[in-house]
């Protein structure tokens, strides 16, 4: 889990190290998400509604999409549902010699990227991820988001 995560990221600092997972806000405010992603838990790719996020836990960022490209982020996960995880992936995300792409296997960051676009989801880390959006133009919006929680 995420403390593999956390030590294979040590290269991005202590802060970005703390990334270990990644999802998707399809709609929703913070006390009532619906969030896509890809989870070892849950099986594989999956759409979960109705999701309570813990702002001591979550990193918001929000980044501006073609009309167009918005509407297919929901339409990949939902193409992909049920789609299993990709362990080895997940593992070659963070030790990049182990790098192993699993056709037709997600994990969290690559079905994240994928639904986003990304040319080489599957070589994504939560760290390296959070980076390329910033990179993209996207904005740290976690104040706002969780403005009124406790």
């Amino acid at each position: 889990g995420y403390y593999a995560t956390r030590f294979g990221q040590r290269a991005y600092g202590h802060e970005l190290a703390r990334i270990t997972h990644t999802e998707l806000l399809i709609s929703g405010p913070w006390h009532s998400a619906s969030i896509a992603s890809s989870s070892i838990v849950d099986g594989g790719v999956r759409i979960r509604h109705n999701v309570r996020l813990n702002p001591a836990h979550w990193i918001a960022l929000e980044r501006r999409l073609p009309r167009d490209h918005e509407a297919s982020l929901q339409d990949w996960f939902t193409g992909h549902r049920g789609e299993p995880y990709d362990l080895r992936g997940a593992v070659g995300s963070v030790v990049p010699a182990l790098v192993r792409h699993g056709n037709g296997k997600w994990f969290c960051t690559e079905a994240v990227a994928a639904a986003l676009r990304y040319s080489m989801p599957h070589t994504l880390c939560p760290a390296a991820f959070y980076l390329a959006e910033i990179g993209r133009g996207a904005l740290d919006v976690t104040q706002d988001f969780f403005e009124g929680a406790q």
